[in-house]
């Protein structure tokens, strides 16, 4: 088996040297993918391995993740030692398997795991969270519970309204049990080497994983959801803090919602990240297209941990 360092290729941080040489690269990339793109696996109760690589190299978030992962595919195939008019006739699917194999062990796998196991973010950033987000979930719109009774004891039914001013009791106000979530696993708490591969996916990520700008809050039903990457949010155009909440769930249980994220009065807040969640999309994507989430909720028993949620209301 790989080693968690080896899959990457030394000289995968550099660029290609013209853009004719990336389109060489990629063609004979998909025409390896293209080879053993037949979902058997899946079939069989596993996940589509030629799939996921496709996946993971179509879902990096920038130019020079996508240039780094291609170089590492690449190289981890075999292909740098067929010369560009070599006929595609030698058996990848080996080699194919195992760099599939270490992403899924080394990479999505952890994370998944990380959705089960994971601790909840410090008082400081929970409570930053809290405020900014309005002491509502950025989904379902639904006001904390332990904030409303508390509002209610200080002021009584009358006098107890949300960061708006709308009354909180005798109206029929929604509510609902609120946690803190991190958008991903800060980078001191994940397993050794999944830094790398997270580097895949967009080029200086770790840098920016800390804080309340790693954060969410969301009803315990949609944080379960999401942090098992079964909802994610897509950035509506060039939108400023506007998203399409999406799920996997049958259309007709479950319609996309457009959510604008709250902007904090207090400006030191800051808001959640657009690029951490970016990553968090492709990554739902990933798992969800390649059926390597379903392999991995049925290895766990993931699925029947919780209750997962019919809608996002």
């Amino acid at each position: 088996m790989l080693s968690t360092n080896s899959v990457f290729h030394p000289d995968s941080s550099r660029p290609f040297r013209s853009e004719s040489e990336r389109v060489e690269a990629l063609v004979r990339f998909y025409q390896v993918i293209a080879m053993y793109q037949k979902n058997d696996d899946i079939k069989l109760g596993g996940f589509d391995r030629a799939r996921l690589v496709q996946l993971t190299y179509e879902h990096c978030c920038s130019q020079r993740s996508q240039d780094r992962f291609l170089v590492t595919a690449y190289h981890q195939m075999g292909l740098e030692y067929f010369p560009d008019d070599t006929e595609l006739s030698f058996d990848f699917k080996d080699s194919l398997y195992r760099f599939a194999d270490h992403l899924m062990n080394f990479y999505f796998q952890p994370f998944r795991l990380w959705a089960l196991f994971k601790r909840q973010p410090t008082a400081k950033s929970s409570s930053a969270c809290l405020i900014r987000d309005r002491h509502k979930c950025v989904v379902s719109r639904k006001f904390d519970v332990d904030e409303a009774m508390e509002r209610y004891e200080r002021h009584g039914p009358e006098g107890a309204v949300d960061d708006d001013g709308a009354r909180l009791f005798g109206t029929g106000y929604n509510q609902d049990r609120l946690v803190v979530t991190h958008i991903l696993p800060p980078v001191d708490r994940i397993y050794t080497g999944n830094n790398a591969v997270l580097e895949l996916l967009d080029d200086g990520v770790t840098d920016t994983i800390e804080g309340v700008s790693n954060t969410l809050t969301l009803t315990a039903r949609n944080e379960f959801s999401f942090s098992n990457f079964g909802m994610f949010f897509e950035r509506v155009g060039k939108e400023e803090n506007t998203y399409v909440i999406k799920t996997f769930l049958p259309r007709a249980l479950n319609q996309p919602l457009t959510r604008t994220l709250f902007v904090p009065q207090d400006t030191s807040i800051d808001m959640p990240s657009a690029r951490l969640l970016n990553v968090h999309r492709a990554m739902a994507q990933i798992l969800h297209l390649s059926g390597a989430g379903a392999y991995i909720d049925e290895k766990l028993d993931i699925s029947s941990s919780y209750e997962v949620p019919k809608s996002l209301a």
